[in-house]
């Protein structure tokens, strides 16, 4: 299978139900043509650096993807097609994988990346026990 990465800007105006809608409708198509989703991730409304069909901002939404050569042709057909969406571009990333491996390496990744945030780092604890050692000497002064 090939890995792909598509980017897409929703138009900014779209209520929540609207906004779903296209998400899904760009799931549905990935998974009718058998891919295999890795990640998928929406980065919210962003300014552009040009206007798109006279918009100034858009919702940015990153789809990472296995499938087939035809999957990412239908993907960006129906995106073009959605009026919803303003603009896509989609980039082969690999042309032979494994799905599962690229599944449990971006699980890994996200449970390396939360795991940081629960535990406090070994700088901020250091830079704490140096600004107790100078406030212990000031005092004893």
């Amino acid at each position: 299978m090939k890995y792909y990465e598509t980017i897409f800007i929703a138009h900014p105006d779209l209520t929540e139900e609207e906004y779903k809608a296209a998400l899904a409708r760009s799931r549905e198509v990935i998974e009718k043509q058998n891919g295999v989703f890795v990640k998928f991730q929406e980065w919210g409304k962003q300014r552009l650096a040009y206007s798109i069909k006279k918009q100034d901002k858009g919702s940015y939404v990153l789809v990472n993807y296995c499938g087939q050569g035809g999957v990412s042709a239908e993907l960006e057909r129906i995106l073009k097609l959605d009026d919803r969406i303003l603009k896509a571009m989609t980039v082969k990333l690999e042309d032979s994988v494994d799905p599962e491996e690229l599944l449990r390496k971006e699980e890994e990744a996200q449970n390396r990346n939360a795991a940081p945030a629960e535990e406090p780092s070994n700088e901020s604890q250091e830079a704490d026990s140096g600004s107790t050692e100078s406030k212990e000497e000031e005092s004893n002064a």
